[in-house]
């Protein structure tokens, strides 16, 4: 239900190289669709190796902006003091993300969500598609901005 589509992640990770970044892709257990969707568009060094979740928690630890969906991993970061842009579809960013500066949400602000639903009765399942990967960019560029003050 909280899916972003593989070609949203590989523009987002795209333009975020062309920043400068080196963003890292991890998928988990329940990412397999993605992962087969991410892979004939993203290079092979665009992906973290499986991990155990200690592994994943020093990973995350070093990043200097998280971003994914209201996901384990998105809250496993924001424990962990890392700042983060979430992209909130079905969830309710009221009740899941911490105070911003550090964390931003970004919604498409579709009439159905939040709804909290885990399989969409809305074609196209607009709140997680429609959301652009420019807007996702733009978020991460405002809290990387916020670091270099």
């Amino acid at each position: 239900a909280n899916a972003w589509p593989a070609g949203h992640v590989a523009e987002l990770y795209r333009g975020l190289s062309d920043d400068g970044l080196r963003p890292l892709v991890v998928l988990g257990p329940g990412d397999g669709a993605l992962a087969e969707g991410l892979r004939p568009l993203l290079p092979e060094e665009a992906f973290a190796p499986p991990t155990t979740l200690l592994e994943l928690a020093h990973l995350v630890a070093q990043a200097r902006v998280f971003v994914g969906t209201d996901c384990g991993p998105r809250h496993l970061a924001a424990s962990l003091g890392v700042p983060t842009v979430t992209l909130f579809g079905p969830t309710d960013p009221a009740g899941w993300n911490p105070a911003a500066p550090r964390h931003v949400s970004v919604r498409t602000g579709v009439d159905c969500s939040p709804c909290d639903l885990t399989d969409c009765p809305v074609p196209g399942h607009p709140c997680m598609m429609d959301l652009e990967p420019g807007a996702v960019r733009q978020a991460v560029e405002r809290i990387l901005a916020g670091q270099s003050r």
